[in-house]
């Protein structure tokens, strides 16, 4: 089954003005992706920097949404492995990637997801041969319900 990795600003997307169409089309996107995992047809995989920027988000409200999304997480990246996290960070950093940025790439290499789901535009520009980093929308172009792409 396939394993995904979800950036923080896609669980906070639906949160976001979305008069802009892009961003309402992310936002869907995202909804349909946390359906999907919750009816257990993707694997998603949740890290300690993860929590710690879930944990921060002043809004009860939002933090409630996102944790009911990643109590489905069928792997965690704990603290335990900071230093293996890190060791993968800083070649991502060298990119000019940001460092909590990094640390969720990192994350999910380590944990050897099949996507980096994401909607920050910069970090869609860092390109590595180890994962598939993409926007919501576009994950849509490599995986779908009917696995005609040969992801399940």
């Amino acid at each position: 089954m396939v394993k995904v990795y979800l950036d923080t600003c896609c669980y906070n997307r639906p949160f976001d003005d979305l008069d802009q169409h892009i961003l309402g089309y992310e936002a869907v996107a995202i909804e349909y992706i946390e359906e999907m995992i919750k009816q257990e047809k993707i694997n998603l995989v949740h890290s300690f920097i993860l929590q710690y920027e879930i944990d921060n988000n002043p809004s009860y409200y939002k933090r409630k949404r996102i944790a009911g999304v990643v109590e489905c997480a069928v792997e965690f990246v704990s603290e335990e492995y900071a230093e293996a996290i890190d060791l993968i960070s800083v070649p991502i950093m060298a990119t000019g990637v940001k460092q909590k940025d990094a640390y969720h790439v990192a994350s999910a290499l380590y944990t050897h997801c099949d996507f980096f789901i994401t909607t920050d535009k910069r970090l869609l520009k860092y390109k590595t041969d180890d994962i598939i980093i993409t926007s919501p929308i576009k994950f849509f172009d490599y995986w779908r319900d009917d696995n005609e792409s040969g992801y399940e």
